[in-house]
């Protein structure tokens, strides 16, 4: 099966179309999680449906990114020479987030957008 996958696409697949859409459609179930912090006065659950829809409506192809860019593994991402080499908020706004630096390894070449979000779980704490 993967071989006769692999030449209908001539290897430009590797993952299939619904890999993420999925992934978002499980978010949009759980809006409300998005919407525990008011921390930036925005209501994330209802971001996370209002984009689930839009993707769903246009038939959106979705990636996303995978690890933070590491040009110095002895240190974490905020302590590199540069504090935004990996991506970071730089701008908490009342109509959103502006955010600066790299994320890398985005698996879907041939996506429409692609999600940005963390792949490990996220600690609070600075940097």
């Amino acid at each position: 099966m993967m071989h006769i996958w692999a030449d209908y696409h001539f290897g430009f697949l590797g993952r299939t179309p619904d890999y993420l859409n999925s992934s978002l459609m499980a978010m949009a179930s759980a809006s409300e999680y998005f919407g525990k912090s008011d921390e930036f006065g925005i209501d994330f659950s209802s971001n996370i449906k209002k984009y689930y829809e839009y993707v769903r409506e246009h038939d959106l192809l979705l990636t996303h990114t995978l690890i933070n860019p590491q040009a110095n593994r002895g240190v974490g991402p905020s302590k590199q020479s540069d504090p935004y080499i990996a991506a970071r908020i730089l701008e908490k706004r009342s109509d959103g987030l502006i955010v600066r630096g790299a994320r890398m390894l985005a698996t879907f070449p041939l996506a429409d957008e692609i999600l940005v979000f963390p792949s490990t779980v996220s600690r609070s704490r600075p940097g």
